[in-house]
């Protein structure tokens, strides 16, 4: 089983700043489980290996774009 970690210890670990960790989530670039429900900013909770391989998926779409 993953380990799940909080959003500011995903940021440190990912060379990320929080705020982009949770704007990616908003647009659906970074998966996260969601914890709770009714929070104006809801608490996230971040799998270090599923962030990283989203994190390759779209580099390599941007990149295919740039290609052409």
């Amino acid at each position: 089983m993953s380990k799940y970690v909080n959003t500011e210890t995903a940021a440190r670990a990912l060379g990320l700043s929080a705020y982009e960790l949770r704007r990616g989530w908003k647009a659906g670039v970074y998966p996260a489980l969601v914890i709770g429900t009714g929070a104006e900013r809801p608490r996230l909770r971040w799998n270090l290996d599923a962030v990283q391989a989203a994190m390759a998926k779209a580099s390599e779409v941007r990149r295919n774009e740039r290609m052409g």
